[in-house]
């Protein structure tokens, strides 16, 4: 999944290049980015391929994190990082609500 990540962020960064030492910064950033993200969330098990929200999200803060902007994504993603982390707040009741049934 990483690698499908990788090639997402470097096509949304505009990286056109092949070198292992931005693989491996890019590669650092996205682990930062999805920790973070899934931190926001309330869930370790946030699916980057699933949820467009959370894969928008971790683009933007790559690009942030890329661009050593970091102290500004919270800031101008905020009303995103809120909306993430209700929306997994109402599945998770939804699937209790829905065992409860």
């Amino acid at each position: 999944m990483i690698e499908q990540i990788l090639s997402d962020v470097k096509n949304y960064l505009c990286i056109t290049f092949s070198d292992a030492a931005t693989d491996q910064k890019l590669t650092s950033i996205i682990r930062r980015g999805m920790s973070y993200l899934q931190k926001i969330a309330g869930s370790s098990t946030l699916d980057f391929a699933l949820n467009d929200n959370a894969m928008s999200l971790l683009l933007d803060y790559c690009l942030y994190a890329n661009n050593f902007a970091l102290s500004e994504f919270e800031q101008n993603y905020k009303s995103q990082l809120v909306a993430l982390r209700l929306e997994r707040e109402v599945s998770e009741f939804a699937d209790e609500t829905e065992s409860a049934i």
